[in-house]
């Protein structure tokens, strides 16, 4: 080897070194990029989000003061900078207006808290358990040193709630921090922890940043478990929710509106439509919202099914589609809710609006196609029985009360 060769193989050795040097003197939680949560413009009168994976039977709620919320235990965070109480968030945006990283930001005094969260199933596929990894960094903005502290607190509120899930149990009103000698737990923090109670003090000198991480679980889990799954750091789990929804939406159809507000409504769109998803044994059915409304419909139902086909996801609106099947009696009527009978119109429009779409793929078409007829026959029996009567509307769908408003 000439002496050349050998000083630029020298030459790249070194580099590749002082690259794996730059790489392990990484800190382990680098912040995520992001734009600035309070400039974001927001449609809604009160902050508020949403933290939500599809088959799960809990979602977060993302509240006014920046709290978490899965419908049975709440996870507030008293935060004070200087002695200062912080303000509420004015915004509580996503990344990009439609990746599910939520940002928020609250002031107190010269102390900034920076808040980002991400919730992810507990482990796939079929587990559902969600998880949210919520990291808090204070920021001291101000000329002279300043004490940032975090009270957080996992509460079981007896008061009236906003949605209340509907399986919530006596676990839930026992949460606790992972500890030494706590087996199940609710929530794990990189604070100091005592039973539903965790508090972090920093002490910020200026322009100086600390962060802490909390982890948050839908349900009591064996703290082990908990343990486990903060093995990843948070920018871990950041980066694996911003990778699973960009692969979730990649089979989506492609608008170019030159309106980037407009691009971006249609994928916050996709990410709810998506999550509205929950598994009934095999089967998958569509819900009407990820809080207060986690029930099935078949008139909204057919409407998500008919949302998720027109925008390319083909695959996952006859899934939903084939679920809607369950509610179909063995005379052949679609019925989801006592009294309600517009389903008989609804599910054979649902099971049209994929078929439609399915292209080469033709799997499950024939079936719905035969839920259909049995659907329509059903109709016409009624119709043949209201020709005896002596009213002008006796051939329509027979008379119900659905008891929703719609007399």
């Amino acid at each position: 080897m000439t002496s050349r060769r050998a000083a630029r193989w020298r030459g790249l050795i070194a580099l590749a070194f002082a690259l794996v040097l730059l790489v392990a003197a990484a800190p382990p939680d680098t912040p995520s990029p992001a734009t600035d949560p309070d400039a974001t413009p927001d449609a809604f009168a009160v902050a508020h989000s949403a933290l939500l994976a599809p088959f799960t039977a809990r979602a977060f709620h993302v509240g006014p003061q920046g709290q978490l919320d899965d419908g049975a235990v709440v996870l507030t965070f008293g935060a004070t900078g200087g002695g200062v109480s912080a303000a509420d968030p004015k915004r509580i945006a996503y990344e990009e207006r439609w990746q599910p990283i939520v940002r928020w930001r609250r002031m107190a005094g010269d102390v900034r808290f920076e808040f980002e969260a991400v919730a992810l199933p507990l482990a796939a596929p079929r587990e559902s358990v969600l998880v949210s990894s919520i990291q808090i960094r204070a920021i001291n903005s101000g000329p002279t040193p300043a004490t940032a502290t975090l009270d957080l607190t996992l509460a079981y509120p007896n008061e009236r709630r906003t949605f209340v899930a509907f399986d919530r149990s006596r676990a839930d009103s026992t949460a606790a921090f992972a500890m030494p000698g706590v087996r199940e737990a609710r929530a794990w923090t990189d604070a100091s922890p005592l039973g539903p109670r965790a508090k972090w003090v920093a002490e910020l000198a200026p322009g100086q940043s600390q962060a802490v991480r909390v982890v948050l679980s839908s349900y009591t889990l064996d703290a082990k478990v908990l343990r486990r799954w903060v093995r990843r750091s948070h920018s871990e789990r950041v980066a694996e929710s911003r990778a699973y929804w960009t692969k979730q939406l990649a089979p989506a159809a492609q608008f170019q509106l030159n309106d980037p507000e407009t691009e971006a409504a249609l994928k916050a769109a996709w990410v709810v439509l998506l999550s509205c998803r929950e598994r009934y044994g095999d089967q998958v059915m569509p819900i009407g919202g990820p809080f207060h409304y986690r029930d099935v419909w078949l008139r909204d139902g057919a409407r998500a099914i008919s949302a998720l086909a027109v925008s390319g996801f083909t695959r996952e609106a006859m899934q939903l589609a084939e679920g809607l099947r369950l509610l179909q009696w063995p005379d052949g009527a679609f019925i989801s809710q006592r009294g309600q009978l517009d389903g008989m119109g609804q599910a054979p429009w649902a099971f049209a609006e994929v078929a439609l779409r399915r292209g080469a793929d033709t799997s499950g078409v024939q079936a719905a196609a035969a839920s259909a007829i049995a659907a329509w026959r059903w109709c016409e029996r009624g119709r043949a029985i209201g020709r005896q009567v002596a009213w002008n509307g006796s051939m329509l769908m027979p008379l119900q009360d659905p008891r929703d408003n719609e007399m």
